[in-house]
């Protein structure tokens, strides 16, 4: 049996981390047998109840094996619970600044635009392309109280955006809000942790340790969305639109809607897969220093700092 309450010698590349990769491996299966266990019974086979619920079984009995990366919570629990928040606290700050670093950067819009010939498309011109997207942009940081602006398309003067793209705007505005609400809240919390944190150094260990636990975590999350962008980023985008918005103001028309016309799927890309690699980037930093001060304080052996 494995024990849970320490890390084995050479844990990297070792069978220990492949026990915990196996729930991953077998995760496919187990959505799939359970969506036809719970909606399908009916229609299955005695056989094929049996193996989905083998399945099943056997995927909540390797769960167990998470042990060995997270622990056991109940040592140290609280110490414990307020590393790991105040990591979750500033993987999200660093997120969130390089989404507000790239995607408010006028000049990046601008290389796209000219990249894509858009003002030929759509046409109007490059100006009138930037002073929609400036007032978008200085929209949802709270800059302008509205999205109202002239344009020139066809040689006529026009309203850039139409009454639906408004509220979606409204909607976009708000989350944003929100989401930076929860950054500043975040940072505080963080600042209040890492006094407390350095006024009680005996518990650095520990929180060097959690730090290595949620980006461990947040690794496979960044693969899974990485895999994703990189395959189909389509769909990705729209599952994102479908979490975070409860209406279908999204949903536009490019022949229609100037702002869909605007933002074509390429720009959207870009800016993503800026983010992604600028967030990726000072992920792997925090995340390969925490491995190192493990290894050299021989940490990963043994986990007697947590009790």
């Amino acid at each position: 049996m494995i024990p849970t309450t320490a890390l084995p010698d050479r844990f990297y590349g070792s069978k220990h981390l492949m026990l915990f990769l196996r729930p991953l491996h077998d995760l496919p299966v187990f959505i799939y047998c359970t969506r036809f266990i719970i909606w399908r019974k009916k229609e299955m086979s005695t056989l094929s109840k049996i193996g989905s619920s083998f399945y099943v079984l056997k995927f909540i009995f390797f769960l167990k094996y998470a042990r060995i990366i997270f622990g056991d919570f109940m040592k140290n629990k609280k110490i414990r619970c307020l590393a790991i928040l105040s990591t979750i606290a500033l993987l999200y700050n660093c997120l969130f600044f390089c989404i507000s670093t790239f995607a408010f950067r006028l000049n990046i819009y601008e290389d796209s635009f000219e990249e894509l010939q858009l003002s030929d498309q759509l046409h109007t011109s490059q100006e009138d392309l930037l002073k929609a997207t400036s007032t978008l942009l200085q929209y949802i940081q709270g800059k302008s109280n509205s999205i109202d602006v002239m344009i020139e398309r066809y040689e006529i003067p026009q309203q850039a955006f139409d009454e639906n793209e408004r509220l979606h705007m409204i909607d976009v505005k708000n989350i944003f809000q929100k989401a930076k609400l929860i950054a500043v809240t975040s940072c505080i919390f963080l600042l209040f942790s890492s006094i407390y944190f350095y006024r009680n150094k005996k518990y650095l260990p520990i929180v060097i340790y959690s730090i290595f636990q949620v980006c461990l975590a947040t690794f496979f999350i960044l693969c899974f969305i990485g895999i994703w962008l990189f395959f189909d980023f389509s769909s990705l985008w729209e599952y994102l639109h479908r979490i975070f918005f409860s209406n279908l103001l999204w949903i536009m028309n490019p022949n229609v809607d100037f702002m869909v016309a605007l933002f074509p799927e390429p720009i959207f890309f870009k800016l993503v897969t800026y983010i992604t690699i600028s967030f990726f980037s000072i992920f792997f930093c925090i995340f390969i220093g925490s491995i190192f001060y493990l290894k050299k304080h021989h940490y990963l052996s043994s986990q007697s700092f947590l009790m």
